[in-house]
């Protein structure tokens, strides 16, 4: 790949390599807080300014924000990477539960993001509450 032994491109491709799954998380969060209905504002056009606004309010375009700035910038960053003829890495994390701990599991993975996406919007609720 281009980068070769030039640390300048190394700490790139790291920090790339790195930034990726940080974004897909951010993405799958901001999706499971949706998908919860914690954020669904329902609002129709502005909002007079200094007009108090709900907590769901506050953060659906916040969410909204994360999915598709993030996605769009995940893909510039798959870009580059394909561009220098650099592998994109799996990640470290990456795991498969055993037959037996599959069947002993009680929670899915979706599961357990909604319930992360509801503590997080709940905790969220309270800091807003507090200004």
């Amino acid at each position: 790949h281009r980068g070769g032994t030039n640390p300048a491109w190394n700490d790139a491709i790291l920090f790339i390599r790195q930034m990726i799954p940080h974004h897909q998380n951010a993405v799958n969060m901001a999706k499971a807080l949706i998908k919860t209905g914690a954020v669904a504002c329902g609002q129709t056009g502005p909002t007079e300014e200094g007009a108090a606004q709900s907590t769901a309010c506050l953060l659906e375009p916040i969410a909204l924000g994360i999915i598709v700035t993030q996605n769009k910038q995940i893909q510039v960053m798959k870009g580059v990477l394909e561009a220098l003829g650099v592998t994109e890495m799996t990640s470290d994390c990456d795991f498969e539960l055993s037959d037996a701990a599959a069947s002993n599991s009680t929670s899915s993975a979706s599961d357990v993001a909604v319930n992360s996406a509801k503590l997080v919007a709940s905790f969220a609720a309270g800091a807003f509450a507090m200004f």
